[in-house]
Formats: structure tokens, sequence, C-alpha cells
């Protein structure tokens, strides 16, 4: 039961980032490595790749399921019983999918609980990276994204505050998770490959580490559901840095006849320039200006004229660019959320299907217990 609602949780989560994956394919926004601005993107890129990320986290629960729907009833202390009892018919009504065979393995064995852990410590560490990003851009300095009231926390001292307190919840749930994944471990080393107090004890472990998990998962449904997009001032924002003058760079290469390296070189120095002069981005570069970083580097080289300049530095038109398969073109954007949707669907079926299935077993445990009660 625990299983199936940590993972009815993901894909909800699932479908809400891919919801609003599609209805921001077109915005605009500046896309970071090393925390610096590197090219643009789009918010809906971004969230179908934390969307594909938890399809990966998941799957990995899903997959473990099998090995967890196994019954163990019939093992005795360990050695099972003389007493003639069916263990694959109690299975059967209890809705596994078959037995721990081995009445040893059954009484010794927890590497269930240890396979579940990790998958819930990918999930909250999905979860806190993205919640890191989201906490960054709430800030007043970023403004990309605001949260409503009613999912915010307010300062007991400060009036004007409005704090991010569940995405704070969930970025620090990862450590929660990993130190009962490592105390599990812990507990149950050097232990013997039987029935023992110590593996009892490492269980505690693994029902906080569930806790933990399904909560981040809700709080993270609700901070989505909050998040107020500013897609004019993502889109500003990516033109107010150099984001775009990677593209500056391929166009000289495409259109100006430079070798990369040339190019490269060319576009570093415009950096430089560009600071120098004290302008605050892109948008604010000029044909000019980039000639006169060609003489500098590459003198001889043709200029680019104004046109291809404006085009390479525009931001939006560098996402347009961009639709190799996976990148933040809209158009590939929305190819991704549907592919992404099939396996939601693909996943929901599953779960809901393995939810059936236990159901319809609980109804068979009725019926035969009716049975001998009459």
């Amino acid at each position: 039961a625990m299983l199936q609602r940590i993972t009815a949780s993901l894909l909800a989560v699932r479908a809400q980032l891919l919801d609003m994956a599609e209805a921001h394919a077109e915005t605009v926004m500046t896309g970071y490595t090393h925390l610096q601005a590197a090219q643009p993107i789009t918010f809906g890129h971004y969230l179908c790749a934390i969307a594909d990320g938890l399809a990966r986290d998941c799957g990995r629960l899903l997959d473990a399921y099998p090995r967890l729907n196994l019954c163990p009833l019939g093992a005795g202390a360990l050695a099972t019983t003389g007493f003639p009892v069916d263990r694959a018919r109690s299975a059967d009504l209890l809705g596994f999918d078959g037995l721990v065979e081995n009445s040893l393995d059954c009484v010794a064995t927890r590497d269930f609980a240890a396979e579940l852990m990790a998958g819930f410590c990918l999930v909250t560490l999905t979860l806190s990276r993205m919640h890191h990003d989201l906490h960054l851009w709430t800030t007043a300095e970023f403004g990309f994204l605001g949260m409503r009231d009613d999912i915010a926390g307010v300062s007991s001292m400060m009036p004007q505050k409005k704090n991010p307190a569940a995405i704070e919840q969930c970025r620090a749930k990862p450590a929660i998770t990993l130190s009962g994944l490592v105390a599990f471990v812990a507990a149950t080393a050097q232990t013997p490959y039987t029935n023992t107090r110590q593996n009892a004890e490492a269980l505690h472990h693994f029902r906080d580490s569930a806790a933990e998990a399904e909560a981040a998962l809700e709080l993270t449904l609700v901070v989505l559901k909050g998040l107020q997009v500013d897609a004019e001032r993502m889109e500003q924002a990516a033109a107010q840095n150099f984001s775009t003058f990677t593209e500056l760079a391929d166009t000289m290469v495409w259109d100006g006849g430079l070798p990369f390296r040339a190019a490269h070189s060319v576009t570093g120095a415009l950096t430089r320039l560009a600071i120098g002069q004290g302008l605050r981005g892109a948008a604010e570069v000029d044909a000019t200006l980039v000639a006169e970083a060609v003489a500098e580097v590459a003198p001889g080289a043709p200029p680019l004229p104004d046109a291809l300049v404006r085009a390479a530095l525009d931001p939006r038109e560098n996402v347009r660019r961009r639709h190799v398969t996976g990148g933040p073109a809209p158009a590939e954007t929305r190819r991704m959320v549907a592919r992404a949707r099939r396996q939601l669907e693909d996943d929901t079926a599953l779960h809901a299907a393995r939810a059936g299935a236990i159901a319809a077993a609980a109804e068979g445990l009725a019926a035969a217990a009716g049975g001998l009660a009459a």
C-alpha cells in the first residue's frame, strides 16, 4: 500500500510537470551551467527534463514491485513446518505474485527495503535539485517565479517577506532519505543470514524514508500548482546576459567562414569589449562592436551583416534554431512531452493493474474466508 501511494504521487507530479512543460514550450529563459548564464532554453524544456528524471525514478520503483510482491508466509522460524500448508494458495489469496521460495531466505532477507530506500532517495534527490532551481528563481534578483500566498510562508518579524517554505523543506529531503538508507545498511551489516532482531530494528528506517519521500512528492505537487511564472521577465533576462553569444560564434562559422576556434576567440574578445563598455547584455551589442572584435582577433575576416548579428543574438531565435532531437525548440519540446505522456500512460496503466489485482485478491480472500465460516 505504501509503495502504491508513493507511485501514485509520482505519477501525479509527472503529469503536472508535463502539463506545465507544454504550456511553457515557448517561454524563453536562460539556461545555466555552473550557475552561469549559458544558452537560451525554455521553461517547458526545463520542466520536461525534470519529468524525464522522475520517470526514471518511477521506473525503478515500478521495476522493484515484482521482487517486493512475493510471499514469505509458511517459512516458519526458518525451516517451514511439518503441517501440510499450501504456500502457493496462501500467496494467491493474499494477492502476491509468487513466493520467496527458500524458507531461510524468507526470514533472513530485507533487501527489498534497501532497494526501495535507494529508490526513495533518488526520487527526493531529483525533486531536491529541481527545488534548488525553483528556490533561486523565486528570489527578487531573478524574479522568474512567484508563489501564491496560500503556499508561501511568512516571516514572524518582517512583514514584507514571502518565504518559499515548502521548497526549502523539499530541498532537505534527500539528506533524510539517504541517512535512513545508510542507517539501514549499518544496522543490517554483519548480521547472520537468518532471522535476527537487528533486521527488525533496521526496518524503522524504511518506514521513515517512505514517509519522507511521500511527503516530498505531495509538497512538490502543491508547489508546482502554486507557481506563478513571469514569462516576460524570463525572456527579458535572457537578452540581458551573453547567453546568445554561442549562436553568434556558430554564425561566424556558418556565414562568416571562420573556423570555430577563431570564432570562439572572437566571441571571447567581444564579451570582454561589451563588458568594458558597460553593456548589459547581448541586446545592446551591434554589428559594429562585433566587427571590432573580428578585426582584433581575425584581421581580414569579412564583417557579419547587422541582420545576421541581430538574429544570432535574439534569444527566441536561438531557441527556434535548436530543433535537434532533445533540443529546446518549441516543436521539439512538444514532441518530447507527447512521448513522455505515452510513457506516463503506460506506467499509470501498470499501476492501476496492480491496484486492481490487490483489490481482486482481497475480494477472493473474503470469499474464501466466508466459505470457511459457512
